[in-house]
């Protein structure tokens, strides 16, 4: 891939591309961890959101890549990504956004702050991206490493490419949940679908080396389980529900 000193154009359309063309959402997962390390970035999180007001800010994490701290025990090590202070300035800002870390020695403490210049680097950097919907903030995909640029165009790719990566797990993680809760065997969905582009019932038998009657058995469960009274209407409640897709 593209790195984005080189090629900042070219690795913005072909991140994008891969993600787009991305089959499961690991796949995705595996596009935005190639992206972060092409702009220098060793970590990031993918998480949804918590309305604003609840005590935790992460309403669920999706993705971790790297060692974003210490804490070896899972619960510990989420629990302290669940409230990190800098995700606390998502409700401030409506575009990426960069924060650097300090480390107080005298008293052990760790301190964040947003920066606006490269020069305020400290001895921990990175970025926070937020993410919008039609519910308003939605997510976010935060990036931690070196960082070395604060320009527009490099904001306008982290943008794109989050955004991105986001609907479209967000989209894929809808499909599955429709998919685990399926009222339709895979036989059923064959069926289904053939029946939807217009294949008569001994044509699909003899796609599906099965008789006319199994066809027809399966049709009158579609209807049954769908609680329809015609192939037409099941159909169109299959689509809907997620059951088939053409």
């Amino acid at each position: 891939m593209k790195t984005f000193e080189d090629q900042p154009a070219e690795l913005l359309f072909q991140t994008l591309r891969q993600i787009r063309q991305a089959s499961k959402i690991e796949d995705i997962f595996d596009v935005v961890v190639e992206f972060a390390q092409n702009i220098d970035f060793d970590r990031l999180i993918i998480c949804s959101i918590a309305p604003h007001g609840k005590e935790e800010l992460i309403d669920e994490v999706f993705f971790v890549y790297g060692n974003w701290t210490d804490r070896t025990n899972i619960e510990e090590r989420n629990k302290y990504l669940r409230n990190c202070p800098i995700t606390r300035h998502i409700f401030d800002y409506d575009e990426p956004f960069f924060w650097t870390k300090t480390f107080n020695k005298n008293n052990s403490k760790e301190t964040y702050r947003v920066i606006k210049n490269i020069s305020e680097r400290g001895e921990e950097s990175g970025v926070q991206v937020p993410i919008f919907g039609r519910t308003g903030l939605e997510g976010a995909i935060s990036f931690a490493g070196k960082l070395s640029d604060l320009g527009a165009d490099f904001r306008f790719i982290l943008q794109s490419v989050c955004v991105t990566a986001f609907r479209e797990i967000q989209s894929k993680r809808s499909l599955n949940l429709l998919r685990e809760n399926s009222v339709l065997t895979q036989r059923e969905k064959e069926i289904l679908k053939w029946t939807a582009v217009g294949r008569k019932q001994s044509e699909i038998a003899e796609i599906l080396k099965i008789s006319e009657r199994t066809v027809e058995n399966h049709l009158r469960s579609i209807r049954k389980k769908l609680e329809v009274k015609s192939t037409g209407q099941a159909i169109a409640s299959a689509l809907l529900k997620g059951e088939i897709d053409l």
